[in-house]
């Protein structure tokens, strides 16, 4: 759940919806909007604090910004941090921060390492779950890796100007053996990242028409986006398609299918999970709709939506609190 909220931080904020077969709950959390807040923590930090006095000239969004698990915890994104929660009782275990967490989006979560990207600086961040930076790098226009002054205490500055940021503007990563691929939500394309070598480089997507890929992930041998646009794009290689015929004609990453939401354009479509079964992914929110977004599940086989379950703002805080509210990253696991 993701949202913008102008008041100060002086409760808990409505953030997880957590959805069982028999039953439906939201959880709260506590945010942090400025440096005091940190020091005032209710949870563990891990990694730096910020200066106690560091503020923002508006408050910013709230909410999780994408959300993994790895074995017994489930990592939440936000503005300036990673949430660590029990799996099984979602309370929160601590706060992982230093000074590059800035405007988390899809993240990647494996073992003892999280990694991230500032999307309006094309920065790349690899941690540790004490908040310990491993390493850090942007990328520059000509697809070069370029230092990251450190310096800089990234985790109270906004986002310069509406829309998108950076060169490409990343908005996901998805680590696949080892390397990064990173959703460029301006070129329609990843991004990728060799750990090993230090390359970088483009895979375009071959597809009739540009998308604005915003998440992914990587299941069954295939990459999985979700679009601004709202769509289900699934890419992989077509039947029918030799791989060197492919290769011969340069194409990379065919898409395999399309699954539009509505007959018209559907205003976001944004975190994406995958079973054996079905893929869940969330619909709307965009700034100037309703106060509420759509959690859709979609028939893994036939891919195509299958039921559909949709959260109010009403029904969980007040609406006069929030601009828009917008799913922004699923995961799917079974409680004890």
């Amino acid at each position: 759940m993701h949202e913008h909220i102008p008041v100060t931080n002086d409760d808990l904020k409505p953030t997880l919806w957590c959805i069982t077969p028999q039953s439906e709950q939201i959880h709260s959390y506590y945010f942090y909007m400025d440096g005091r807040d940190f020091h005032n923590s209710p949870y563990p930090i891990f990694g730096e604090l910020p200066d106690v006095n560091a503020t923002l000239a508006r408050h910013y969004r709230f909410g999780f910004t994408g959300i993994q698990i790895v074995g017994d915890d489930i990592f939440a994104g936000c503005w300036n941090g990673i949430y660590r929660l029990d799996a099984q009782t979602l309370a929160c275990k601590g706060f992982i921060t230093n000074r590059l967490t800035n405007y988390i989006h899809g993240f990647e979560a494996i073992e003892n390492e999280l990694i991230f990207v500032m999307p309006f600086t094309d920065t790349v961040v690899r941690m540790d779950y004490e908040g310990n930076i491993i390493e850090a790098f942007s990328i520059d226009n000509r697809l070069h890796i370029e230092d990251v002054d450190l310096s800089r205490d990234w985790r109270f500055e906004l986002k310069p100007w509406a829309g998108t940021g950076g060169y490409f503007h990343i908005n996901h990563v998805v680590k696949v053996g080892n390397q990064l691929h990173l959703t460029s939500r301006n070129l329609s394309c990843f991004i990728v990242v060799d750990l090993d070598t230090r390359d970088v480089y483009l895979r375009p997507i071959n597809y009739y028409t540009p998308n604005l890929i915003h998440d992914g992930d990587y299941a069954d041998d295939r990459f999985h986006f979700t679009s601004v646009d709202g769509k289900l794009i699934i890419v992989g290689y077509k039947d029918g398609i030799e791989y060197d015929r492919a290769k011969e004609f340069h194409h990379d990453l065919l898409v395999e299918s399309v699954t539009r939401f509505g007959d018209s354009e559907r205003n976001w479509c944004r975190g994406v999970a995958i079973t054996d079964s079905h893929y869940y992914i969330t619909l709307d929110g965009r700034y100037g709709s309703d106060l509420s977004f759509t959690l859709q599940e979609i028939d893994k086989v036939e891919r195509k939506p299958t039921s559909q379950k949709k959260l109010s703002w009403e029904t969980v805080g007040k609406v006069e609190d929030v601009r828009f509210v917008t799913g922004f990253g699923i995961a799917v696991y079974e409680q004890e």
